[in-house]
C-alpha cells in the first residue's frame, strides 16, 4: 500500500474520534505561600509600624515639651510598639486576605487588593488614632502592590 503524500489527491475519510471532556484538576490550596505572605505582612507591618510610631511620638514630644530628652523614653517606646503591633496586624490580615482569594479564584487581580484592603483597613476608620494612621496603610498597600508589578516578569 503506497502512500501519496500529494495533496491534490483526495485521501481517504479518515474517522473522527469523539474525545470526552477532561476534567481540569483544581489547582490545590498552597499552605507555603499563605505561610511566607503572612510572615512578610507582619514583619513588614511590624518595621512599618514602629517607624512612623516612633517618629510621630517623637514628633508630639518634642511639640509638646520643646526638647526630646531621655524622658521621652517611656512615650515614645509605648507608641511606636501600639503602632507596630497595629500595623501588622493590618498588614498581616491584609495579606492574608488577598493570597487566600487569590488561590481560591485562581486570578490575581484588583479585585483581591480592594476586598483584602477594605477588611482589613476596617479598623482604621473606627478610632480616631488609627485614623491618623490610615494613609500610611494606603501607602503600604501601595508599596506592596508595586512590588508585585515589577516583579510580575520574574516569576
Amino acid at each position: 500500500m503506497s502512500r501519496s503524500w500529494s495533496s491534490y489527491e483526495e485521501s481517504a475519510p479518515v474517522s473522527k474520534k469523539v474525545e470526552e471532556p477532561v476534567a481540569v484538576p483544581a489547582k490545590p490550596f498552597n499552605y507555603n505561600v499563605l505561610r511566607n505572605k503572612l510572615v512578610f505582612g507582619g514583619l513588614v507591618g511590624l518595621s512599618t509600624g514602629l517607624t512612623f510610631g516612633c517618629v510621630d511620638a517623637i514628633r508630639q514630644h518634642h511639640s509638646q515639651f520643646g526638647r526630646v530628652g531621655i524622658e521621652a523614653l517611656q512615650p515614645v517606646t509605648r507608641t511606636a510598639g501600639t503602632c507596630g503591633l497595629l500595623f501588622a496586624g493590618f498588614f498581616f490580615t491584609y495579606q492574608g486576605i488577598k493570597t487566600t482569594m487569590e488561590q481560591v479564584r485562581g486570578t490575581e487581580d484588583a479585585i483581591n487588593i480592594g476586598a483584602a484592603a477594605v477588611l482589613s483597613g476596617a479598623p482604621f476608620l473606627r478610632h480616631p488614632v488609627m485614623r491618623a494612621n490610615a494613609l500610611y496603610a494606603a501607602a503600604l498597600i501601595a508599596l506592596e502592590v508595586f512590588h508585585e508589578e515589577i516583579n510580575g516578569p520574574r516569576r
